[in-house]
């Protein structure tokens, strides 16, 4: 096995500075023909959850203060990684959402505590002649409390007794 693959498999960092005499190296003629020295790689493991493996050649023998600064990158890129795969899955989510809630038979829409809409879907676009475009261009011009907040009673009134207040 490749030391790659037993570091991924172990969750274990593995350094060497005699890299074409150690017996984890699966291409010792590779090594020594490209003057590779040394090797280390460490797992990047975010919530025991391992999300990859940093490794790095080199020519030359890696000191103490090489192995301990790929430590501390290996944390940071375990991180990033996270971190993506989480906005990954959020953006992933609110395109579910969002195709939910369009392709929904009910009017849905969000207004903030001001009475602008934050969200509408294309079933609640539909009530106004010419769909979204047409609301997005009557809405533009018209976030003022006092417009917005008169559709809101319209709106909300059959729904919300105390709207029409």
């Amino acid at each position: 096995q490749f030391k790659i693959g037993l570091i991924a498999q172990e969750r274990y960092p593995h350094f060497t500075n005699d890299l074409v005499n150690d017996p984890q190296v699966g291409d010792q003629a590779w090594a020594k023909r490209e003057g590779l020295v040394a090797f280390a790689g460490y797992p990047l493991i975010m919530e025991d959850h391992l999300v990859g493996v940093m490794a790095m050649f080199a020519h030359k023998e890696l000191t103490e203060a090489t192995l301990e600064a790929m430590e501390s990158v290996a944390n940071t890129i375990a991180l990033a990684i996270e971190r993506k795969r989480a906005e990954e899955r959020l953006r992933a989510n609110e395109a579910l959402l969002q195709a939910i809630i369009d392709n929904s038979s009910a009017s849905i829409y969000v207004l903030d505590t001001q009475g602008r809409f934050l969200l509408i879907n294309n079933h609640f676009a539909q009530l106004f002649d010419g769909g979204r475009t047409r609301l997005d261009q009557h809405l533009s011009g018209h976030h003022r409390a006092g417009r917005i907040g008169g559709l809101w009673r319209v709106l909300a009134a059959p729904i919300l007794p105390h709207a029409a207040d």
